[in-house]
């Protein structure tokens, strides 16, 4: 499907029978959003700034767009940076602006809307999702390792303990 990014800002967000690597991104989020409050609350500016930094760039941008191109939900990714937009506003207010009216509600400021607040956490979802990004940082890890082309295509097993295997049911 080739869908443009601001196609995707169009629909309001439905969190009804969402994936796993959606519930790991709302979690992600949620946390998030409790760091920012309360660095922000403290006035303590480079502790919300490093906290949406690493999720900006070390879950939304390395993790959930890269499981996305598999199992694309397109309401949870414009929720998701939409909230991102929000969260980055009090930090830098004339880009995030500009955004919102390019990507986001073209009727509305981002200033007009309320800050994230939002309650969600599924810990099966974080702790299977954990185990999926060791697995992959560790087969990533191995293909540099051999210099192996990332586009080709290998064989893996994977031994999966009791553990794992009872939080995967």
């Amino acid at each position: 499907e080739n869908t443009k990014f601001s196609e995707i800002l169009v629909k309001k967000p439905n969190f009804e029978n969402i994936g796993l690597i959606d519930k790991w991104i709302l979690s992600r989020l949620a946390e998030t959003i409790k760091i920012v409050n309360k660095a922000l609350n403290k006035f303590n500016i480079s502790i919300a700034g490093d906290a949406i930094y690493h999720f900006v760039w070390d879950e939304f941008c390395a993790w959930y767009i890269e499981a996305s191109k598999v199992e694309l939900n397109k309401d949870v990714l414009r929720f998701v940076y939409l909230e991102i937009l929000k969260l980055v506003h009090p930090i830098c207010p004339f880009v995030t602006e500009s955004l919102w009216k390019n990507l986001g509600d073209k009727n509305n400021l981002i200033i007009e809307n309320d800050f994230p607040n939002l309650d969600f956490k599924d810990q099966k979802s974080i702790e299977i999702f954990t185990i999926i990004q060791q697995i992959v940082t560790e087969i990533r890890s191995v293909r540099a390792e051999k210099k192996l082309n990332p586009k080709d295509k290998i064989s893996i097993k994977i031994k999966v303990t009791d553990n794992l295997e009872n939080l995967v049911k």
